[in-house]
């Protein structure tokens, strides 16, 4: 089964001092074990760039560009890195267009692009609520693995 992975597990994982640490190592992990393909976009390298690089009193990683490097590499050899495709931005405009999608949600939107474009169902993620309102998505927890 195949399990795109969201930047706020990404983020979680790259911090073993955050709450969210444990329970993102265990069910990344499990996944795993299972044999699930766990996926990555460019999308999330970006959006942990972000949070990596913020610093820590604006709730982020507060990491250097070298270390902030270092943890994109690991990831990249932890997980399947899909590639972009031109499909991805068509399918984007689809989405947010028929669902009325403004302000930090085009983000989440472009997610559920990629996901469709790759025919992925599940997500793995801790802001269910953000893609709730997509169909043919199945939003699982960290928790809940």
């Amino acid at each position: 089964m195949d399990h795109l992975i969201d930047s706020n597990v990404l983020t979680y994982l790259a911090n073993p001092a955050s709450p969210f640490y444990p329970v993102s190592i265990s069910a990344t992990t499990k996944l795993a074990d299972r044999s699930d393909r766990l996926l990555i976009v460019p999308q999330n390298l970006i959006e942990f760039w972000v949070s990596a690089t913020r610093p820590t009193e604006a709730n982020g990683l507060g990491l250097s560009v070298l270390q902030a490097r270092q943890e994109i590499q690991n990831i990249r050899g932890l997980f399947i890195l899909l590639d972009e495709t031109p499909e991805i931005f068509r399918e984007w405009e689809k989405l947010v267009f028929a669902n009325n999608i403004i302000g930090k949600s085009v983000h989440d939107a472009r997610l559920i692009a990629q996901m469709n474009v790759y025919g992925i169902t599940n997500i793995l993620t801790f802001n269910v609520k953000d893609f709730k309102r997509f169909a043919n998505i199945n939003v699982i927890e960290p928790e809940n693995v």
